[in-house]
């Protein structure tokens, strides 16, 4: 099989094993259930992906890949430890939600929209103040390396506590794609003038291509699934490995096995969708 051969297939394969993630929750612990959801949340960020590389917006793409590798790194973090580390997730979201409480009380009165909901309640708030509070001393008696005030790791620090492929893709994916994510000056690079009749204008240039994208999300997402599936005891690891490794380890039998190009995105992809 030619490299692009082995990508669709891992794409397609994917598809079908987060597919059967789709289990009832029933009799599931906490943890699993919040691991279904968080994969859940991954293959729509997969498939967000796959439709940008299909169109050929490399952009939105990376935008959606970064996503993707952050989940990625939390659902394998979260596997080392699963009740402490999705206390701790469960945390640091009510920590952003009193971060934005007030904000959200006064943007509604100032608009009279507060007529039609109730305020969140003083005694709910340092409800969830507390809880916060108790969480994050526990995970720092507990050696945990918090960031700032937050309730987790930094993601570096997440994936550096995992196996090597975790921090790779952080290394590799998460940092690559990061100034698509933040806007930053970095992305001037992808964009180069162009002359026309009436002047010239900014065009993008990409130096990333479909395959590029592919050959970073498909071992990713295979790696996320794995995860999930030890935590749910799906027993679908074993497949994910054999995908990832399919890509990680592709050897050509000859350099013209791997086209310079990955052609018509439609074409490549078309079965995966």
């Amino acid at each position: 099989m030619t490299f692009d051969e082995v990508l669709a297939s891992g794409w397609v394969q994917l598809d079908s094993i987060a597919g059967r993630f789709d289990v009832p929750i029933e009799g599931r612990s906490r943890e699993q259930r919040a691991v279904l959801a968080l994969v859940l949340h991954a293959s729509h960020v997969y498939h967000a992906v796959l439709r940008d590389c299909a169109a050929g917006d490399i952009a939105t793409a990376l935008l959606s890949l970064r996503a993707l590798s952050e989940a990625g790194v939390l659902v394998h973090w979260i596997e080392l430890s699963p009740v402490d580390h999705v206390e701790m997730w469960e945390a640091e979201a009510d920590r952003h939600r009193l971060a934005a409480e007030k904000a959200f009380d006064a943007m509604d009165r100032k608009r009279g929209w507060d007529r039609f909901r109730a305020p969140v309640s003083d005694a709910r708030s340092a409800e969830r103040a507390e809880r916060v509070r108790q969480v994050r001393e526990a995970a720092r008696l507990r050696g945990e390396r918090l960031d700032r005030a937050a309730c987790l790791p930094t993601v570096e620090h997440m994936a550096g506590t995992t196996i090597e492929a975790m921090r790779q893709i952080y290394e590799i994916v998460y940092r690559i794609t990061s100034p698509w994510a933040h806007a930053s000056e970095q992305v001037l690079s992808a964009y180069v003038p162009e002359v026309r009749s009436d002047g010239t204008h900014i065009v993008p240039a990409w130096a990333w291509s479909v395959r590029d994208v592919m050959a970073l999300t498909v071992p990713l997402f295979a790696i996320l699934l794995g995860s999930g599936s030890r935590l749910c005891g799906l027993g679908l690891d074993g497949e994910c490995r054999a995908i990832q490794d399919s890509v990680a380890d592709y050897q050509p039998e000859a350099l013209g096995a791997v086209p310079t190009a990955m052609g018509s995105p439609e074409a490549d992809l078309g079965s995966a969708t």
